[in-house]
């Protein structure tokens, strides 16, 4: 069974699938059945609404539910200059070193190369010795990113790929998920300290969006390992950094003593909450 689950997965990870449906969930008409659809949605996954912006009625389609915002107050966020907040309620799976040799962990006993995450956009020397964060949003997850910190966003890079599911069965089954998947690579610096945030894309996840710029992912073929032109963005921590079109994982890397992590693996932790503290 679990050999089939793989195949039948890594069939469907090419990146035109998630395209189909992501129309389907972009879909309005007819009416009825959009409805019941988000509806049987926020069911399946027991979503709280009671922190979500609109009424549930408002929702047109089961993207807009996907990409929905929150009340005003509905995350507290830790403004105090030394820390690093989580940019999205998700679970950390991985809060670990970054090893001499650039060597990351996926889960525990199973390691990628951040080398190859970055396909030579990033200079990864800095990072060897660092502190790395793996943040996985669910299905149920507010799927909205937010800047960790105050920065300047110095370089931004596309990087397509497969669309492999980054749940626990993915990660447990399939080797170096995340240089499989499409991506985006995210240069953010802080006094003078360089911090690399990369955006996974998944399956399902049709699109990732960058709140800053124009872009948007697996818009449209051929795909290319490319540089996103951005002009220095100045942002402020608990800012909105983009958004997925479903569930997926932000990984965030730092360099050796940069930071002291504040959470460990298998934490839950809501946007804005403290992960790390600035050394």
């Amino acid at each position: 069974m679990k050999v089939v689950k793989k195949f039948f997965l890594k069939a469907l990870s090419h990146p035109v699938y998630s395209r189909i449906f992501g129309k389907f969930t972009r879909a309005k008409k007819p009416e009825f059945l959009a409805k019941r659809v988000i509806k049987s949605y926020v069911s399946m996954f027991d979503i709280d609404l009671s922190d979500v912006k609109l009424p549930l009625n408002e929702f047109e389609c089961l993207s807009d539910f996907f990409i929905r915002e929150l009340k005003e107050g509905a995350r507290k966020i830790d403004f105090r200059p030394e820390i690093v907040v989580s940019p999205t309620d998700s679970l950390l799976l991985e809060v670990s070193n970054i090893s001499d040799k650039g060597k990351v962990f996926q889960i525990k006993g199973s390691e990628y190369s951040l080398t190859k995450l970055v396909k030579g956009f990033v200079d990864t020397e800095k990072y060897k010795n660092g502190t790395y964060f793996q943040l996985y949003l669910s299905p149920k997850d507010y799927h909205r990113i937010h800047f960790p910190f105050d920065c300047t966003v110095k370089k931004v890079f596309y990087i397509p790929g497969k669309l492999l599911p980054v749940n626990l069965f993915s990660l447990e089954n399939f080797r170096e998920v995340f240089n499989q998947n499409e991506r985006v690579l995210l240069v953010l610096e802080k006094d003078g300290i360089e911090a690399l945030a990369v955006l996974v894309g998944a399956y399902n996840v049709g699109r990732i969006v960058l709140s800053f710029t124009d872009f948007i992912t697996n818009d449209k073929f051929p795909r290319k390992p490319s540089p996103i032109q951005i002009e220095g963005y100045e942002a402020k921590k608990g800012e909105e950094l983009g958004m997925f079109m479903m569930g997926s994982t932000v990984l965030l890397f730092f360099p050796e003593n940069a930071v002291l992590p504040l959470k460990k693996s298998s934490d839950y932790v809501k946007m804005g909450m403290p992960i790390a503290k600035w050394l």
